[in-house]
């Protein structure tokens, strides 16, 4: 989801304006908003053995950072998020081979869940039961979809009354 806010530029005009780095303050901004919606998408999570829930990870877009978790059990896991975006861009997901069918279901339940929107080629068989879609990353967005906006305005007022004193 790209968000578009409303005098963004102007803000960061200012920051640049009184000595600051626009560029590493926003992506500050927006790494706290990834982490608010990496957070919620936890809490939502469908939990078994932990490793899809400690998997979830919040990176800048065009950086290649890796991470690791454990599952419940204590075993551990190198992951890392696809280079997915741009500059000054949140990813919020998980490296977990099954997240998708979690996330969007399986088979007959699976098309029939209504939320979130069907995974990107995703085939659903219709001679299959499968599963209903557990979503935890969709709803973990749109729940944020104004705290987002509101989190990264705040953020940069904040650093613009930091720079003026």
């Amino acid at each position: 989801m790209g968000a578009n806010i409303n005098g963004i530029d102007q803000l960061l005009m200012k920051i640049s304006q009184l000595g600051g780095s626009a560029d590493r303050v926003l992506d500050k901004a927006i790494m706290k908003a990834g982490k608010l919606v990496e957070g919620d998408a936890k809490d939502l999570c469908t939990v078994d053995t932990g490793r899809l829930k400690n998997s979830i990870h919040t990176k800048l877009g065009g950086s290649m950072d890796k991470y690791s978790y454990k599952d419940n059990d204590g075993n551990e896991f190198v992951g890392g998020l696809s280079n997915l975006g741009q500059n000054h861009t949140a990813i919020v997901g998980t490296n977990v081979e099954y997240a998708p069918y979690v996330e969007c279901g399986t088979g007959k339940k699976g098309e029939a869940s209504p939320s979130p929107p069907k995974y990107p080629g995703a085939s659903y068989r219709e001679d299959w039961v499968g599963q209903e879609a557990q979503p935890f990353l969709w709803p973990a967005l749109n729940q944020n979809k104004d705290n987002i906006q509101e989190l990264i305005v705040d953020n940069l007022k904040k650093e613009i009354r930091r720079l003026s004193k």
